[in-house]
């Protein structure tokens, strides 16, 4: 997150880092647990939440941030928000399945240039002090 990223030199560098790493271990999990759907079993599993299907995307991973998550502007707010708020559904659901929160994806926000945004301040100071001290 920065107001800079259209501007700044250093954020085209980031874009094409190589550093995200698929999470293999959450999808495997996913595909047993779709799997045991499949079984033709008379008394089938419970099935798991949809939340889960969108992290069995068909797209190719690559290791390269996407666009989609370089944010600025007023966007900023609610982008993160939604990330996060999804993030701690999926940990909610993997507990409810008895599995670790770990293996949720793992999320790195790196805010820049924020001196004055609202980021920290206001109603939204409360949200962003609770994500950053409970859901670590």
């Amino acid at each position: 997150m920065s107001p800079t990223i259209k501007s700044d030199i250093k954020w085209k560098y980031a874009k094409e880092l190589e550093v995200l790493v698929e999470n293999k271990p959450l999808k495997n999990w996913i595909r047993k647990q779709q799997q045991k759907q499949d079984d033709g079993l008379v008394v089938q599993a419970a099935p798991i939440d949809k939340a889960f299907d969108a992290l069995m995307d068909d797209k190719e991973f690559t290791p390269k941030i996407p666009e989609e998550c370089f944010f600025h502007g007023n966007e900023v707010v609610a982008a993160v928000r939604k990330h996060l708020d999804n993030n701690k559904k999926i940990v909610d659901l993997l507990d409810e399945h008895g599995q670790l929160k770990t293996m949720a994806d793992r999320i790195l926000l790196i805010c820049d240039d924020q001196v004055g945004s609202d980021l920290f301040v206001g109603p939204l100071k409360k949200y962003f002090v609770g994500a950053n001290t409970r859901h670590r």
